[in-house]
């Protein structure tokens, strides 16, 4: 249907756009979404047509400058949509920016899916009890089709918590049997699997679900647990090829650095930490002196 409708039109070449994407002509519709910009048609900077090429780029794993202007712009002409109000919550999410994505989702939230996003970042933000309550609270006010999204979100702030390994493995085993979700029980699996020490099996679970190209959120936090799961193991390789990837997609080169320093430090990777990496924990020993593992490790007294 998508390629019947009038190409002259803005609205019709986003449509094109996403239904290309969805379909997996990913360079397909970055050409599309390329010519939307560079020659402008009827309706080309409509909300309808900026809130397509969003999607588009969501789906094809952009995550950049563009595509939250154009939420802006949607959200700009139509404060009450709450698709484009989602969608930039949920990128500032990815991106680790809290409070923009607090203010995003808005005071109060208009919708569960906007709680949830809302109440993950209160969790990532260090309010851990207050956002994993509100989590409960959309899981059980928001639709079935995001109940998923909500339930692992409410898992991965879980394992913040102590004791609550039983309720994470109960998550994880309600979300395989669901359509679409067997990746986040199994990232829940390996993480379950790191918390309690055992990076081998973390590996052999998280290896199988990154060798495609990263499409969604939750690729990248397989991403980075393998990256932590291959310190754990002292694997420097595997560190770099993973964190190569998942640092292309968010720019996250502090928790890049960290890992590195892990494969060393608690990996025991037969390498030397780099002397970025090494400053910091340099640092700690000259505040508290006492651990000779560690003043072997940064090579002082």
């Amino acid at each position: 249907y998508a390629a019947t409708i009038d190409q002259t039109d803005g609205t019709a070449q986003a449509a094109r756009a996403l239904v290309g994407a969805a379909a997996g002509a990913v360079e397909q519709a970055r050409r599309l979404i390329k010519g939307i910009e560079d020659t402008p048609v009827k309706g080309a900077v409509s909300p309808d047509v900026r809130l397509l090429m969003a999607l588009t780029r969501r789906v094809i794993g952009e995550r950049g400058d563009a595509l939250v202007a154009d939420l802006q712009g949607v959200i700009k002409a139509n404060p009450q949509s709450l698709r484009a109000r989602a969608l930039l919550a949920e990128q500032y999410l990815e991106l680790g920016m809290l409070q923009e994505t607090i203010d995003a989702a808005g005071t109060p939230p208009a919708a569960p899916w906007l709680a949830a996003i809302a109440a993950r970042a209160r969790v990532l933000g260090g309010e851990v009890d207050a956002g994993i309550a509100a989590l409960r609270d959309a899981e059980g006010k928001g639709d079935e089709g995001r109940r998923g999204d909500v339930l692992y979100w409410l898992a991965r702030s879980l394992t913040q918590k102590p004791a609550s390994a039983a309720e994470v493995q109960g998550i994880a085993s309600a979300l395989s049997p669901r359509p679409g979700y067997a990746k986040e029980s199994h990232v829940l699996q390996a993480l379950l699997d790191q918390l309690a020490g055992d990076f081998t099996k973390a590996r052999i679970t998280l290896e199988p679900l990154v060798k495609d190209q990263p499409r969604q959120s939750v690729d990248l936090d397989a991403l980075w647990l393998l990256v932590d799961a291959c310190a754990g193991l002292g694997d420097l390789q595997c560190v770099e090829k993973a964190g190569a990837v998942a640092l292309d997609l968010d720019g996250d080169e502090g928790r890049l650095q960290v890992a590195r320093a892990a494969a060393v430090l608690v990996g025991q990777a037969a390498a030397k930490a780099p002397d970025s990496v090494l400053d910091t924990f340099r640092e700690a020993h000259r505040l508290t002196p006492f651990d000779n593992q560690l003043a072997a490790k940064v090579g002082e007294p």
